[in-house]
C-alpha cells in the first residue's frame, strides 16, 4: 500500500506539485527497484488500484469514509492528497535484493554468466541475444525472473545504463532478440519496427533500411500450399473476469482490428503428421504467428497450449511412454516433439537489421558543427547485419528425429 504525499512535500508548492503528480510517477518513486515496463503493464492490466482519501466532516472534525472501495486507476491519472494506491503483493515479494549504492537488482553470478553466454552480437549500439525458451522478457505479478530485471546487472558492461528492449518475444518463444545500448539506437530501431504494415521503409539516401525476422516453427499438420501469405486482422479478446487475454482473427470491420500479415513456407514434413515452417512476419502484432498458424492454417504450433489446446489434447499419440522414449532414443532433453508435454516449438532463427553502429559512426564523421540535428540517411548504412540464432535444445532434438532432405542434422 502506498500513500500519496501531502501538500507540504517538495520544494515547490504542494498544490502545484500534486496537480501534475500522476499515479505512475508516484509508484515509480516509491518502488524504484521495479522496472518501468512492469509498472506500465500493471497499470495496463488494471492490477494497481486506488482508495480515495478520507473525508473530514466540517461539523465535528471527524474523519468519515468517502469511499472505501478500491477502484481502477490509469498510469496518467493525477492523485489527491492522502490517496492510497495498492499494488499486487506478489510484485514486492518477487523483487530481487538490491545494491543500496547503485540501486541495481542483485542477481546470481551464474545467471549473469548464462545471460552473457547467449550473446550473438555486441557492438557500441546494440546487443543481440539468443533468448532461451521459458525466460520472460518483462516482469509481471507472477514472474519471478525476467530479462529486463537482469539486463542492467548482466549486460551493461562499461555503460552507465543497462540496454533497453527494442522488441519482444513471448516467454516460451526463443531466438534472436535485439537490445539497444543507447537511447539513439533504441529509438531508431523501434521506429523501423513500428512500421507495422510494410516490410521495409525507404531511407532518404535511396538505400533500403529494414528489420526482417525469420522464424522456424513445427506445426501439427502439413499445409496444402507449400508457401503463401496470410493476411488476417487480429484483435485482443478479454473475458469478463479479466483473466483470459487472447488474440483472435477478426473481420476487418472490427473496431479493434489490427492488420496482420505473415509469409510462410513449408520446409518439409516431420514425425506424427507435423511439418516445419519458415515464417516471416511483415507486421508485429502480439502472438501473430501463433494465431495465424492455429486459426488461419488450422495447424497450431507444437507446444502452444494457449492457441492449440484442442489439437494438443488429442496429440501426440498415446502409445509413446517415457520408458519407450528412453530405451529407443536415449533422449536426455525434455520438451521435444516425442515428449508427453512438448515445449513451444517457435524460434526466431534469423534477424536482418541495419548496422546502426557503423551508420552512427559515419554520421558523426560527416556531421559538421552546424548540422548537429542531421538525421541518419540510407547512404550511411553499410551491409546489413545478419544474425543467426541456434535452435534451443528441445527443437534440436525434434529436428534431428527426422532431418529434412535439403537440410542437415543440427
Amino acid at each position: 500500500m502506498i500513500r500519496s504525499p501531502g501538500y507540504n512535500e517538495g520544494s515547490e508548492s504542494g498544490h502545484n506539485k500534486l496537480k501534475r503528480l500522476t499515479a505512475l510517477r508516484w509508484v515509480a518513486k516509491c518502488c524504484p527497484n521495479v522496472p518501468h515496463s512492469l509498472l506500465n503493464k500493471l497499470f495496463r492490466l488494471r492490477q494497481i488500484r486506488i482508495q480515495a482519501p478520507q473525508e473530514i466532516s466540517s461539523s465535528d472534525g471527524v474523519e468519515k469514509p468517502k469511499d472505501t472501495r478500491l477502484r481502477k486507476i490509469s498510469a496518467k491519472d493525477t492523485l489527491q492528497e492522502g490517496a492510497v494506491l495498492c499494488i499486487p503483493a506478489a510484485v514486492s515479494e518477487s523483487l530481487y535484493e538490491t545494491n543500496s549504492a547503485t540501486n541495481v537488482p542483485k542477481i546470481a553470478l551464474h545467471d549473469i554468466k548464462y545471460l552473457r553466454s547467449t550473446i550473438l552480437h555486441k557492438d557500441a549500439e546494440i546487443i543481440v541475444i539468443n533468448k532461451p525458451s521459458g525466460l520472460a522478457v518483462q516482469g509481471g505479478s507472477d514472474v519471478v525472473k525476467s530479462l529486463d530485471s537482469m539486463m542492467e546487472a548482466a549486460l551493461s558492461y562499461n555503460y552507465n545504463e543497462g540496454p533497453r528492449l527494442v522488441h519482444r518475444l513471448d516467454k516460451e518463444t526463443s531466438g534472436a532478440l535485439v537490445l539497444g545500448r543507447t537511447h539513439q539506437s533504441t529509438v531508431f530501431l523501434q521506429a523501423l519496427l513500428r512500421n507495422k504494415t510494410e516490410k521495409i521503409s525507404q531511407a532518404p539516401g535511396g538505400k533500403v533500411v529494414s528489420v526482417e525476422r525469420c522464424y522456424l516453427a513445427l506445426v501439427i499438420g502439413v499445409p496444402e500450399k507449400k508457401e503463401g501469405r496470410i493476411s488476417a486482422p487480429l484483435a485482443k479478446v478479454v473475458s469478463d473476469s479479466g483473466k483470459l487475454d487472447k488474440m483472435r482473427v477478426v473481420h476487418g470491420s472490427h473496431p479493434n482490428a489490427q492488420e496482420a500479415i505473415t509469409d510462410y513456407k513449408v520446409l518439409g514434413s516431420s514425425l506424427f503428421g507435423c511439418s516445419w515452417l519458415e515464417l516471416r512476419p511483415l507486421t508485429g502484432r502480439k502472438h501473430q504467428i501463433r494465431v495465424h498458424c492455429a486459426e488461419v492454417l488450422g495447424m497450431p504450433i507444437v507446444g502452444d497450449y494457449k492457441y492449440g489446446w484442442r489439437a494438443l489434447r488429442l496429440w501426440p499419440p498415446t502409445d509413446r511412454t517415457e520408458d519407450t522414449k528412453s530405451s529407443v532414443l536415449g533422449l536426455r532433453e525434455s520438451g521435444h516433439v516425442w515428449s508427453s508435454k512438448p515445449y513451444l516449438h517457435l524460434h526466431c532463427r534469423q534477424l536482418i537489421l541495419p548496422d546502426v553502429a557503423q551508420a552512427f559512426k559515419s554520421q558523426s564523421r560527416e556531421r559538421s558543427s552546424a548540422q548537429t540535428g542531421a538525421r541518419v540517411s540510407g547512404s550511411q548504412f553499410a551491409e546489413p547485419l545478419e544474425i543467426i540464432a541456434p535452435l534451443p535444445p528441445h527443437m534440436v532434438v525434434s529436428w534431428n528425429m527426422k532431418p529434412l532432405n535439403d537440410f542437415p542434422m543440427i
